[in-house]
């Protein structure tokens, strides 16, 4: 079995060092753009602090040359993109399963960044490659520190993680995720909680701009009339009663529980100068309402995102 961690930043050195503790007997590559010179240190939940002892990285332009990929007879994938390169992983999906497509093995790509997903981009795949998808939603916050002498990779906040496929429920034969330390729990409804997870990203990037405040301090600073005013308007732009306002509450309270000490990465990037996390979220989200039937709800965002961008 082979298994590739696609994206070298805080979640995917994670991943990939449960993965190696858990399942040494695999081959393990990290495909990245750029290659860490420094050693890496993973820090759990528990404050234990664990040199990687890893080498097989490769460049992320060079998966398509992987020497040896038709020894195996299953490819696992797992795509730790963020969410503003949700194409770019859509585009290696395409390259790998041109690639890989050929084997006799069962290949399964394993999304874990958050983009809002085209249901028919999984079913147009599934059918070319012979593949099935898993969609996988991370709850807990990684932060990776980029030091003097070493990296750090933190998990901030949690082991859990929502996993669900696109086609009705199908029995995984083979291991896939690590769960000696993480809790992976069986989503039917994996694309509302997408959904749902997006919004919330969302509006604790957008109401605070490039400051860096806990997420329990943002929701603080948020009018709860307005919460809920987003949530009602924001299930609006999906099929009627696909998805509830009442859902999506729920799934943002359950972030802001669950991470509350931390600071997320929209703004942390936003700090940092790196604007393109907002830019992603804030296009999708003009594209969203753009498509709605509802003249209102299209005010309603604009106004919003006008409103804020007002305040710079």
């Amino acid at each position: 079995m082979l298994r590739i961690v696609i994206g070298g930043g805080a979640l995917g050195l994670f991943m990939a060092y449960r993965i190696q503790q858990e399942f040494p007997e695999s081959a393990l590559y990290i495909a990245s753009k750029t290659i860490p010179n420094k050693p890496i240190f993973i820090e759990d939940l528990n404050n234990n602090c664990n040199h990687f002892l890893f080498k097989s990285f490769i460049n992320i332009f060079d998966l398509k040359n992987l020497k040896n990929s038709n020894n195996y007879e299953t490819i696992i994938f797992y795509i730790c993109l963020p969410p503003e390169e949700i194409d770019k992983s859509r585009e290696y999906i395409i390259e790998l399963g041109n690639k890989f497509c050929s084997l006799n093995g069962r290949k399964i790509v394993v999304f874990l960044n958050n983009g809002l997903t085209n249901y028919q981009y999984f079913a147009e795949y599934e059918n070319k490659f012979n593949s099935f998808f898993i969609r996988s939603i991370v709850i807990s916050g990684f932060v990776r520190i980029i030091n003097k002498n070493n990296i750090l990779v933190k998990n901030t906040s949690g082991k859990n993680i929502y996993y669900g496929y696109y086609n009705s429920w199908k029995k995984v034969s083979v291991k896939i995720f690590p769960k000696k330390y993480f809790i992976f729990k069986y989503k039917k409804n994996i694309f509302n909680v997408e959904k749902a997870k997006f919004i919330t990203n969302f509006i604790l990037g957008f109401f605070i701009k490039n400051k860096l405040l806990k997420n329990k301090e943002i929701y603080n600073l948020i009018s709860p009339i307005l919460l809920d005013d987003i949530f009602v308007n924001y299930s609006y732009l999906f099929l009627k009663n696909e998805i509830k306002p009442k859902f999506i509450k729920i799934y943002f309270e359950q972030t802001i529980k669950f991470t509350g000490e931390n600071i997320n990465s929209i703004s942390y990037a936003w700090y940092h100068g790196n604007t393109k996390p907002i830019e992603y979220f804030l296009a999708k989200l003009q594209e969203l309402s753009y498509l709605s039937n509802s003249s209102k709800v299209k005010v309603f965002f604009e106004k919003l995102i006008s409103l804020n961008n007002s305040s710079n």
